[in-house]
């Protein structure tokens, strides 16, 4: 459900051409990557996540389950 709010700026979008509404459409993906990221850093549980997720990447490498993306 959107809020009154943000259904204005969506209507005010839709007036774009199609290349600025794509452009947009960029932007705010940005913009929501970045704020999922900062929340994920702001939890306190991030570096112990954090740090299991590198050990499990670590393990799959030296049991050569990885391969290389170069």
């Amino acid at each position: 459900m959107l809020t009154p709010k943000l259904q204005d700026v969506i209507a005010h979008a839709q007036q774009l051409p199609s290349e600025a509404q794509d452009a947009l459409a960029d932007e705010i993906t940005e913009l929501l990557e970045e704020r999922a990221w900062s929340i994920l850093f702001a939890d306190p549980r991030s570096p112990e996540l954090l740090q299991q997720m590198a050990d499990a990447a670590i393990k799959e490498h030296i049991a050569g389950l990885t391969e290389d993306c170069g």
